[in-house]
């Protein structure tokens, strides 16, 4: 076998190799999605009450905001964006704590 045959061969081998690994590696990706998505579906019974809460929260602290013109502290727009940026449930418990006014 000549040098050139050697070099050759050699190259080939490591190309094959470098498929081989890129396929393992596909592999495991794969193994890894399929893994997230069984943890969501075993999630999902309780996140859903969760935020089936939180847009009703939210949906019934932006009617207050625009349906009233007082507030203890702050304006409508000052609430509105705070309830909708923060809308985990940290906005709009803040205006229910902090902004509405008693009526």
């Amino acid at each position: 076998m000549t040098l050139r045959h050697a070099v050759k061969k050699a190259h080939g081998e490591r190309k094959t190799e470098a498929l081989r690994s890129i396929a393992r590696l596909d592999g495991q990706q794969k193994r890894k999605e399929l893994f997230t998505m069984e943890k969501l579906t075993e999630y999902l019974p309780f996140l859903i009450p969760l935020v089936i809460l939180q847009l009703s929260l939210l949906a019934y602290v932006l009617h207050h905001i625009l349906t009233h013109n007082t507030y203890k502290r702050g304006t409508r727009l000052m609430w509105t964006v705070i309830s909708i940026v923060l809308m985990g449930f940290v906005g709009p418990i803040l205006y229910l704590v902090f902004g509405r006014e008693d009526s």
